[in-house]
C-alpha cells in the first residue's frame, strides 16, 4: 500500500530494515499510509477500475449539480466563502499542518530535518591491518560548523579470525571461535531469529501492551528514530567494511541468508537498543513512574536479538558494542530535538575498537562502564562519551510526534487519570 512508497520496500536492504517493506511491518497500519486499518477487501490503493469508476461518479454527479446551480462552478475550492468574495490564504500553525499531513510526508520532513545536520569523514591513523576510523559529524543547527558527534574504530582484522597459523596451540580466542561456539544453540534459537528478520514489532506490541493501531504517532516516531539510525549505520558499515564470519570461514554456514553489506556495527543490534532507549524513555516521560521492570524485559529483549544473529552466524559478538554506542547517541539526538520547553544536551561518543587485543563478552548496554584493562592493552575505556552541544535546533516534525506519542501511551495505559 502507498504505491510509491514501494520502494521502501527496498529497505530490503537494511535486513533487519527489511520489514519496513512500504512500512508494511507495521501491519495493521496499512502500509503506514496513517489512515488506520482498512477492512478485509478494500483498498487505499489507486487502480484502473478505480480511475474508471470515478470517471463514472464524477460525470454523473457534476452534471446534476450543474443542472441544479450553475453557481457552483464558480464558487472555486470547497473552502471559499459562502458569498462569493475571494477565498484567504490559510493560516494554519505548524503543528495543525502536521496533523493534516500522513505519515509518509512526516516521515520524510523529520528525515530531512535530522539528516540536515549530520555528516560523515574517515578519519586517519588506524594501526597496521585495522580499518581506518570513522567520524559521524553533528551540527547544533543547520548552519553551524560540524564537529564530531560520533567515532567508531574497529579492531584488526586478526582480532576477528585469529593469526593466520590457526594450527598454533597459543592462538589467542578470536571472534570466529566464539560464532562457531555460539552456534550450537541454533536449533533453540532458530524461531526467534527467523521472526527477528524484520524490525520486531510484533515482539514490541506484546511486550508494551500498544499496538500500531492504539498508538499510531508512537509507533512512527519510533519508525523515525529507526530509519535515522539505519541511515548512519549504513554509512559505517560500508566505510569500516568487515568481513561478515562466513567470509572469515566457509564452516559458518549462516542458517539464513548474509546480507551484502559488512557486519560491523550490527544493524539488527542498532535497532533493538534505539527502540529499548526511545520507547523506555517515553513511556517514563508519559506515565512517570511503573517502568522500570518495562526498561528491563526492553534491554534484555535488545540484547537478545543481538546474540541470535551471533547464532545465526551472521555477526560477530563484538558487533554489538559500537551499535550500542550508536543507539545511544542516536535516541540521545532525537530527544534533544524533540522535546519542547528544555534544554537538551547532546553527547561525543565514542567507540575505540583498534585497542582491542583478545575477545570478551559484554553486555552492550555495559560498554562504558565495562573495565577494558586486561584486554585492550591496559586501556581501562574503549567507549567514552562527554558534552558536545548544551543545547541543538528542535525539529518541529518530532516535536509533534513527541507530544502526540506521550497522549498515546497516557490514554492506553492509565486512562482514568486523564
Amino acid at each position: 500500500m502507498l504505491n510509491g512508497f514501494n520502494g521502501f520496500n527496498g529497505f530490503n536492504g537494511f535486513n533487519g530494515f527489511n520489514g519496513f517493506n512500504g512500512f508494511n511491518g507495521f501491519n495493521g497500519f496499512n502500509g503506514f499510509n496513517g489512515a488506520g486499518p482498512v477492512g478485509a477487501g478494500f483498498s487505499l490503493t489507486n487502480s484502473a477500475s478505480l480511475a474508471a469508476a470515478l470517471i463514472q461518479t464524477t460525470a454523473a454527479t457534476v452534471a446534476a449539480a450543474e443542472a441544479a446551480d450553475l453557481t457552483l462552478r464558480g464558487l472555486g475550492s470547497v473552502w471559499a466563502p459562502i458569498d462569493g468574495t475571494a477565498p484567504k490564504p490559510r493560516t494554519l500553525g505548524e503543528m495543525d499542518k502536521l496533523r493534516q499531513r500522513d505519515a509518509l510526508t512526516r516521515f520524510h520532513l523529520a528525515t530531512m530535518e535530522l539528516t540536515s545536520c549530520v555528516g560523515f569523514a574517515p578519519k586517519p591513523g588506524a594501526p597496521e591491518n585495522a580499518p581506518q576510523p570513522c567520524a559521524l559529524l553533528l551540527r547544533a543547527k543547520p548552519e553551524s560548523a560540524a564537529v564530531e558527534w560520533v567515532v567508531i574504530s574497529a579492531p584488526p582484522i586478526k582480532f576477528f579470525s585469529g593469526q593466520q597459523t590457526i594450527a598454533s596451540r597459543h592462538r589467542e580466542i578470536c571472534e570466529l571461535d566464539r560464532v562457531f561456539a555460539w552456534s550450537r544453540q541454533r536449533s533453540d534459537r532458530l524461531g526467534e531469529i527467523l521472526t527477528q528478520m524484520p524490525p520486531q514489532f510484533a515482539y514490541w506490541s506484546t511486550m508494551l501492551g500498544v499496538t500500531p493501531e492504539v498508538a499510531p504517532r508512537f509507533y512512527e516516531f519510533l519508525a523515525i528514530s529507526l530509519n535515522f539510525a539505519m541511515l548512519l549505520t549504513q554509512q559505517l558499515k560500508f566505510h569500516l567494511d568487515i568481513p561478515r564470519p562466513v567470509e572469515m570461514s566457509p564452516l559458518v554456514q549462516p542458517v539464513i541468508t548474509t546480507p551484502s553489506y559488512s557486519s560491523f556495527p550490527s544493524g539488527h543490534a542498532v535497532e533493538a537498543y534505539v527502540f529499548a532507549l526511545v520507547a523506555s524513555r517515553l513511556f517514563s516521560q508519559a506515565l512517570e513512574s511503573r517502568t522500570d521492570n518495562l526498561k528491563r524485559v526492553l534491554f534484555r529483549f535488545a540484547r537478545r536479538v543481538a546474540e541470535n544473529r551471533v547464532v545465526a552466524g551472521l555477526h560477530f559478538p563484538i558487533d554489538a558494542l559500537p551499535s550500542y554506542v550508536l543507539a545511544e547517541a542516536v535516541s540521545e539526538l532525537i530527544f534533544a530535538r524533540a522535546i519542547r520547553g528544555v534544554t537538551a544536551t547532546v553527547d561525543r561518543h565514542s567507540f575505540e575498537g583498534e585497542h582491542l587485543e583478545v575477545s570478551h563478552e559484554v553486555d552492550p548496554a555495559s560498554v562504558y562502564s565495562t573495565d577494558w584493562s586486561a584486554f585492550a592493552g591496559g586501556r581501562a575505556k574503549i567507549a567514552n562519551r562527554a558534552l558536545l552541544f548544551r543545547d541543538v535546533q528542535r525539529s518541529t516534525v518530532l516535536q509533534f510526534l513527541y507530544g502526540e506519542a506521550l497522549n498515546e501511551i497516557r490514554f492506553k495505559c492509565q486512562p482514568n487519570q486523564l
